[in-house]
């Protein structure tokens, strides 16, 4: 099990017993206070989360989450082009298992956000894009859009203006495949870059 967060790193082998050497597991989270800032607390769920305690920017002590695994799933080759509207099959991605098991042990990723952007605008129209979702081991089958609203770059730019997307599948599973398609492209786009941010549900 491994967490991340702006201040803290940590890893390590939850324990539903006594208290972590690293952190303190807890049913719920303690009432804040000056002794305990800086504390790690494991919270048994469901969900299962590590929480830190914080003073803010306003000096107040308060919980902060810290959260799984971040991963870019890139769908593309650098500066790519598609000939046309539709599917781009060599976007394909597969989203991974659990690399510090050994197995094929599977993760559930929360979708942060889907990151698009052209090295060369389009001199008119607008270029988007929504990736579909498949979840079976035989041909790729799309079960629904992680984006049904599709992200969208306007002319004369190289990044969609709206961030981020707005993500309609929120929860991808290990072994899930995951393909971009264009639902329109506009006049000279070129050199695409395509990923997906997933964060590791706890």
């Amino acid at each position: 099990m491994s967490f991340t967060g702006t201040d803290y790193t940590f890893s390590g082998t939850a324990s539903f017993g006594a208290p972590g050497q690293n952190y303190q597991v807890v049913a719920a989270l303690p009432t804040p206070t000056a002794a305990l800032a800086g504390t790690l607390f494991y919270v048994k769920g469901p969900p299962d989360a590590l929480w830190v305690l914080r003073a803010n920017a306003q000096g107040s002590l308060v919980y902060a989450k810290i959260d799984g695994r971040v991963l870019a799933l890139h769908m593309s080759e650098a500066n790519f082009t598609p000939a046309g509207t539709g599917i781009y099959l060599g976007g394909l991605a597969i989203v991974p298992y659990d690399a510090s098991e050994p197995g094929l042990v599977s993760i559930a990723w929360t979708v942060v956000d889907i990151v698009f952007r052209m090295e060369s605008a389009a001199s008119s129209g607008s270029t988007s894009l929504q990736i579909q979702h498949s979840t079976g081991t035989g041909a790729f089958a799309n079960v629904g859009y992680l984006n049904t609203q599709p992200v969208s770059i306007p002319a004369a730019s190289y990044e969609p203006t709206v961030r981020p997307a707005v993500i309609s599948q929120s929860v991808v599973n290990s072994g899930d495949k995951l393909l971009p398609e264009f639902t329109a492209l506009g006049s000279g786009a070129a050199g695409f870059t395509v990923y997906v941010i997933l964060r590791e549900t706890n």
